[in-house]
């Protein structure tokens, strides 16, 4: 019972403090609740509306896909429709949830690991996850993406299952790759194609094996399935077109250059992972001495080398399922990357430190120097980001302009037109519902007729752009007035003629 007692002590105590050690960089915007709340969040958030407002159940998501143009599953629209519902629309409910996942998503790497592989391997691991860069900036904003890491913590898990010989785990590692298509649908497929190449080419297949996998990926994909049979199967020919018949581009680049370019990409996701010291080229040839090691070390179980080995090989086998794709790769659509780095990370520092003294004393300096690196990051975080305003593009600045708006119309009713570069106005439109029935219970209509106010964000790149707008869009009315705002926006009030 004492032995008991002290355990659960020690690892409440771990707990403690990893979750001040992944406070620290994610929760800038949690406390000054200054955060960004830009085209995609606004249009996300309206859907969160839909949801909970007007009970309006969706089937799809965001559309992607570039020249094929299909849609993400919709269940990020479900999981922010939770802080709408518990916030009461406020926009910081969605920033809250990143938070909430950003610590789960360590805490959880602890427990899971731990339990599999030792409590030095589950410390190692979710500490890792804690100060990674690349990692804590996710819980800064919300994005469907960042939901990422957490789903590929419970994948990993289940990976080392399979290789165990669990046939359970075969249905939860694909059906958490189709739970993927809800939040960022090119990371599933290729996950999902170095999964199959993986666990096929290492394992004998059975039938019910393969029955509980396709099972597994089919579910989380009912509802674009069910869309599909709607819409004359939209999404499948939009795959379709993208992955063969992508319009050529005038100047396709070579082969050499989209080799180096994605050698660009993967470098800054692998080397983002980590709060890199002046050492980082020998960080690479470190790990692949290591892993040959312990794949050389008889006393290692064949499975255990086989998910390491697995870990390794799936980055390489994205990579080059990444070179078929002849255009612009985007580094979100790598955010599973990260975890399996770290989880291989950790477990060769695991088996290292486990291994004699003079594995302890490397393994400790390298975590003194990781800690070295990520202080000062971190503190030039909080010096540089807790007090700015953010002009235009977050919420502080945003919210101002529109209160601006209310309290000068004086309880009248108005019209608002929004001028904003992406040329969607999602982020205003939930704004002035939002502010506009909460606090003023009104919320203005879009059409130029009786008053009405023009707003104006200015775009960065062309600031003068936004007159084109008023020369040709909103050329009615008579100026009443105009100002300026110290977050850089620009207010015209009008009245109809």
């Amino acid at each position: 019972m004492k032995l008991i007692k002290r355990e659960t002590a020690i690892s409440l105590f771990i707990c403690f403090f990893l979750l001040c050690i992944a406070s620290a960089p994610r929760s800038i915007e949690v406390l000054n609740k200054n955060f960004l709340f830009g085209f995609d969040q606004g249009k996300h958030w309206l859907a969160a509306k839909s949801i909970v407002i007007d009970h309006a159940l969706p089937l799809i998501g965001d559309e992607v896909g570039g020249g094929g143009g299909f849609f993400q599953g919709a269940g990020w629209y479900y999981l922010l429709a939770i802080p709408f519902l518990f916030f009461q629309g406020n926009p910081y409910g969605q920033l809250f949830l990143m938070f909430c996942i950003g610590l789960s998503t360590v805490i959880l790497a602890y427990y899971i690991f731990s339990l599999r592989f030792g409590r030095v391997a589950g410390f190692c691991i979710s500490f890792l996850i804690a100060i990674s860069p690349s990692i804590a900036i996710q819980s800064r904003f919300a994005w469907p993406p960042f939901v990422i890491p957490l789903i590929t913590v419970f994948y990993v898990e289940a990976l080392y299952r399979m290789f165990q010989g669990g046939h359970r785990s075969w249905f939860f590692i694909f059906f958490l790759l189709g739970l993927m298509t809800h939040f960022e649908i090119a990371t599933a497929a290729t996950l999902g194609i170095a999964t199959c190449i993986i666990v096929f080419g290492t394992t004998k297949i059975r039938p019910d094996v393969l029955k509980d996998s396709m099972i597994g990926g089919f579910i989380p994909l009912i509802p674009i399935l069910i869309f599909d049979l709607r819409h004359q199967f939209l999404n499948l020919k939009g795959i379709w077109r993208m992955a063969v018949t992508a319009p050529t581009q005038p100047h396709p680049p070579s082969l050499s250059k989209l080799f180096y370019d994605h050698v660009a990409v993967f470098s800054s996701n692998l080397f983002g992972t980590f709060p890199f010291f002046p050492y980082r080229t020998l960080f690479i040839p470190a790990c692949v001495v290591l892993l040959g090691i312990i794949i050389c070390d008889r006393k290692i179980k064949k499975e255990y080398k086989l998910f390491l080995i697995s870990l390794f090989s799936i980055p390489c086998i994205i990579f080059v399922i990444f070179l078929f794709y002849k255009a612009v790769l985007w580094e979100w659509w790598l955010l599973e990357l990260p975890i399996l780095y770290i989880v291989l990370v950790g477990l060769l520092c695991s088996y290292l430190f486990r291994k004699n003294i003079f594995g302890k004393i490397i393994i400790l300096l390298f975590f003194v120097k990781l800690i070295q690196s990520v202080i000062p990051y971190t503190r030039q975080m909080w010096k540089h980001d807790y007090d700015d305003f953010g002009g235009t593009q977050k919420i502080k600045g945003r919210t101002e302009a529109i209160e601006a708006i209310f309290q000068d119309a004086k309880g009248t009713p108005f019209g608002v037109l929004v001028f904003t570069p992406p040329v969607y106005t999602y982020p205003y439109d939930y704004l002035f519902w939002w502010i506009g029935t909460k606090k003023y219970h009104y919320v203005p209509h879009n059409e130029k007729r009786g008053v009405f106010y023009l707003l104006m964000e200015p775009d960065a790149g062309k600031p003068w752009s936004y007159k084109g707008w008023l020369e040709t869009v909103v050329k009615d009315g008579a100026v009443v007035s105009t100002k300026e705002l110290p977050s850089g926006f620009l207010i015209e009030k009008r009245m109809a003629q």
